[in-house]
C-alpha cells in the first residue's frame, strides 16, 4: 500500500514540474518578412540592448519588449539577454541621455507583441510559447525554438 501512495505521489509531483516547465516557456518572434531562422542568444542580447540594430544578413531589427515582470520578460532576461532587470533599465536610460539609441518600444501583452511584430517590418520580440502568433515567425535561439 505504501509503494502505491509513493508513486501516485511521484506521479503527481512530476506532472505538475512538467506542468510548470511547458507554461514557462518563451519564444522569440519576428515579422515575417524578417531573413533569418535562427540566431545566437548572443546576437539576440546585442539586438535588444542596442549593441546592434541588424540581423546577421545585415537586415534591420526592430525591437519590441513585453513587461519584464511576465513570465516571457523574466525568461527573456535571464536566459537570453542574462542582465537582471534593474540592469537592463539602467542600460536603456544611460543609451537615451546620451543620445546613443532608443530603447525598444514596449507592450504590455502577448498579444500586443504579436500585432506590433505582425505590422512593423523588421519586428523582432518575445512571447509565452503558449500565446498564439498565427502571421509571425519563429526564430530559433542556439538551435532551441522554445528556451
Amino acid at each position: 500500500m505504501m509503494k502505491k501512495i509513493m508513486l501516485v505521489f511521484l506521479s503527481i509531483v512530476l506532472l505538475l514540474a512538467l506542468s510548470v516547465s511547458a507554461m514557462g516557456q518563451t519564444v522569440l518572434i519576428a515579422n515575417s518578412g524578417v531573413n533569418v531562422d535562427s540566431a545566437s542568444s548572443n546576437h539576440v542580447a546585442n539586438i535588444f540592448t542596442g549593441t546592434t540594430t541588424k540581423w546577421s544578413n545585415g537586415q534591420k531589427a526592430v525591437t519590441v519588449d513585453q513587461d519584464k515582470n511576465s513570465a516571457a520578460g523574466k525568461a527573456f532576461l535571464s536566459n537570453i539577454v542574462k542582465m537582471s532587470n534593474s540592469d537592463y533599465q539602467n542600460l536603456w536610460v544611460e543609451k537615451m541621455l546620451s543620445g546613443e539609441a532608443e530603447p525598444p518600444a514596449v507592450k504590455s501583452s502577448d498579444a500586443e507583441v504579436v500585432a506590433f511584430v505582425k505590422a512593423t517590418p523588421g519586428a523582432v520580440g518575445f512571447i509565452s510559447a503558449s500565446s498564439p502568433h498565427d502571421g509571425v515567425k519563429t526564430i530559433k535561439v542556439d538551435g532551441k525554438a522554445k528556451w
